[in-house]
């Protein structure tokens, strides 16, 4: 990809800030529909509360401001002592971090807490306390996240090959078209509270209510009450996508309307009266347990237990829950691709314009009556195509 291959160029220059860099990567997984890992967002905002990295432990002097002399080495009782007093954590953001190293000193004063001077210095002398680090051990913490910044690209690069036929597949989410288009819905209310996909196959909605679904995991931390709301969520999103997908692609198939499906078990049993075993195209027995969960969880006591198996597999992290969320696209784009061999709903026409790029679905045995509400009928046999 263009984009990796620039970033990748951009990480090798030193004169290309760090913190430019991480920003790149966020938008970069932001526009692959996933959340930058979780240490590039603690580079980017501050690691807080949270632990600091090995690289980001600091080793220094550690000094008392005395009002006649200045700054005085402390002298400590061992070895032992030393090296663990005088060992501390960086936690600043990357950007603090380049801020600091614009003064070209050679240390940097980290304070210690006036309790902490308390406990250190021993007399009635109220005074603080720093450790002192050298501008090696700052300018380190930035080498050490370009070369994992580097890393990271790299292993994207040998993940997301650029010579694929006819598509470019987002690493999760994302709508699949020839020529490698990613879009959303084709149709947006102008205040933004609502979007529709118009006629187009049905493989297209459906990935654009997968991609809202992992969206909504944008943090990786969540309490344990928070989790359990993410994760009844999640299920039921993921399979409402799924039975909509399984109803509208029926559609096109029986060129006519396939009423509602309440579950992936009548999903089955309707594909089945039209002569397609689901169970061959795809891994159903796994949107079959996770149409069951869905169950337990939706309409039982059981909504809150903190449980969160399906099948085999306990989905009980954020990260998890997004490869569930692969999952479940993976499994309906095999169907989908099966189908199109055997069913084939749609013909795409893709031709570049001025300012863009057009996209045409027509209709392969179907057509769609708008005075009844776009209800599919069977095409006319002795009619051109309805394009759309």
């Amino acid at each position: 990809m263009e984009a990796l291959d620039d970033l990748i160029k951009k990480a090798k220059d030193d004169s290309v800030n760090v913190s430019s860099l991480l920003r790149d990567i966020k938008v970069l997984f932001g526009e692959f529909g996933q959340t930058a890992p979780e240490w590039v967002i603690y580079e980017l905002e501050g690691y807080g509360k949270a632990k600091v990295p090995k690289y980001r432990q600091l080793k220094g002097e550690m000094k008392s401001w005395n009002p006649y002399y200045g700054w005085v080495p402390v002298i400590h009782r061992s070895s032992e002592i030393e090296e663990k007093v005088c060992t501390r954590g960086s936690g600043q953001s990357i950007k603090q971090i380049e801020e600091l190293l614009v003064d070209k000193t050679a240390t940097y004063e980290m304070p210690y807490p006036t309790s902490f001077a308390e406990q250190i210095i021993e007399g009635s002398l109220k005074t603080k306390v720093s450790l002192f680090v050298s501008r090696s051990s700052m300018t380190h913490i930035l080498e050490t996240v370009r070369n994992k910044i580097l890393d990271l690209l790299l292993e994207l690069k040998k993940d997301n090959p650029t010579e694929k036929v006819g598509e470019i597949q987002k690493a999760v989410g994302g709508m699949r078209l020839p020529g490698g288009i990613a879009l959303g819905p084709l149709m947006f209310s102008k205040d933004g509270k609502t979007a529709s996909a118009i006629i187009c196959p049905a493989i297209i909605p459906f990935d654009y209510g997968i991609t809202n679904s992992l969206n909504n995991l944008n943090r990786t931390n969540l309490a344990p009450d928070e989790f359990q709301t993410a994760f009844n969520s999640q299920v039921e999103d993921l399979i409402a996508e799924t039975l909509i997908y399984f109803q509208n692609r029926l559609k096109s198939i029986v060129k006519g309307n396939s009423g509602q499906f309440n579950g992936v078990d009548r999903c089955i049993k309707e594909y089945k009266r039209s002569g397609i075993d689901v169970a061959s195209l795809c891994d159903v027995n796994f949107l079959l347990q996770l149409d069951k969960v869905r169950g337990r969880k939706h309409h039982t006591d059981r909504r809150y237990d903190a449980d969160y198996t399906i099948g085999d597999t306990n989905y009980d992290s954020v990260e998890k829950l997004r490869e569930l969320n692969r999952k479940v696209h993976e499994t309906i784009h095999t169907l989908n691709d099966s189908l199109a061999v055997t069913h084939k709903d749609y013909d795409v026409k893709v031709t570049d314009i001025a300012n863009g790029m057009s996209i045409e679905f027509t209709a392969t045995s179907h057509a769609f009556d708008l005075t009844r509400g776009a209800k599919t009928v069977p095409k006319k046999e002795d009619s051109p195509k309805d394009e759309l």
